[in-house]
């Protein structure tokens, strides 16, 4: 399988359809998003910011299922950055070309990275899901990243969050009690 890469670095510049291991030289630490989430009247996912209390910064979503993703990394407290829409990988298999972003790039405490895809889950179980998900863990491992595939949390679970991320804001939280 032939991968490369497009990103777009600290300084703004494009890196177009660069070879997996000369990609791999980059940390992406304080690079861009690769595209701008779209938002428009009628779309049937709701797009928007996550205010990441952990690292002081809005993240954007594309589906109310990617800000769930965000809220359950910002109460990891092992997070320490996140990137949203962080690159375009080109996949070449079989004489097929096809694409991919995935949804996150997250770092957390100890320096390791992690590659997330947010998918509902009758979604994911999809072929064409499923290969390009095979193709974004292969090419996470020239990375040395991890990759995993995020669905929708339980209920309970996603209740609970939803109250905590009420009292997680700036002036209510105070990072000296939790350890952080």
């Amino acid at each position: 399988m032939k991968i490369t890469v497009t990103f777009l670095d600290d300084q703004l510049r494009q890196h177009d359809e660069v070879s997996i291991d000369e990609a791999a030289c980059h940390d992406f630490v304080g690079y861009h998003s690769i595209r701008t989430i779209p938002a428009y009247k009628g779309q049937r996912h709701l797009p928007g910011f996550y205010w990441f209390s952990s690292i002081n910064q809005l993240v954007p979503y594309e589906s109310r299922l990617e800000m769930f993703t965000l809220m359950n990394f910002d109460f990891d407290g092992n997070v320490i950055d996140v990137l949203s829409q962080p690159l375009l990988f080109h996949f070449e298999r079989d004489e097929e070309a096809y694409k991919h972003i995935p949804d996150f790039l997250v770092w957390r405490q100890g320096g390791s990275a992690t590659v997330v895809d947010v998918k509902r889950q009758e979604q994911a179980s999809k072929d064409r899901n499923r290969r390009a998900f095979q193709s974004t863990e292969i090419a996470c491992q020239h990375f040395g990243w991890g990759f995993e595939v995020r669905t929708e949390p339980d209920d309970t679970h996603l209740a609970n969050l939803k109250w905590l991320a009420g009292s997680a804001g700036p002036r209510l939280w105070d990072r000296t009690l939790s350890g952080s």
